[in-house]
């Protein structure tokens, strides 16, 4: 490693520990590898989340600097985790399902399905967006297609159509 590489790399691990973050990013790619591309890695895991425009700063890095997918992994699931906490159950539930982790999609499901099932009132049911969460989940958690029937059937009833709701029940 010569001379100007070291000073490189040197300056580029200064910009983290001082929480450059982006300049870090932006030196990175010019240190040796593959300690730049650790750099880089150890750049963004350090950041806390925090906010969903912090996560999509972060998820734009990762993609920008072609970093390991774990990392966007991680960012999608804090950020599900930090919306399921504060009931913000579709933008969890989007998130978890960005992560790819089924499991956490399936948490969050039942969650709403808790929820629905525990107090929900028809106008609730229509916050909740039950319909377009099943569309994008496109039938992988039975948890929400039930959700969504359930959904469904208040509407028909409420709409004094009870034929089509006991249809439903069938």
């Amino acid at each position: 490693v010569g001379l100007r590489e070291q000073l490189l790399l040197s300056f580029t691990e200064h910009l983290l520990e001082q929480g450059q973050w982006q300049l870090c990013l932006e030196y990175a790619p010019y240190c040796p590898q593959p300690r730049g591309r650790a750099l880089a890695h150890a750049c963004v895991e350090a950041q806390p989340v925090g906010s969903e425009a912090r996560a999509l700063k972060l998820l734009h890095a990762v993609r920008k600097h072609s970093l390991d997918a774990s990392l966007s992994r991680t960012i999608h699931r804090t950020m599900g985790s930090a919306c399921l906490a504060n009931g913000a159950y579709g933008r969890a539930i989007h998130w978890f399902m960005a992560s790819g982790d089924a499991e956490l999609v399936s948490k969050a499901a039942m969650v709403v399905l808790d929820r629905l099932l525990e107090s929900a009132t028809l106008e609730e049911l229509d916050n909740f967006n039950v319909g377009g969460l099943v569309k994008i989940a496109a039938g992988s958690s039975s948890q929400l297609t039930l959700a969504h029937r359930y959904h469904e059937l208040c509407h028909l009833f409420a709409a004094d159509e009870r034929a089509a709701a006991a249809s439903l029940l069938v």
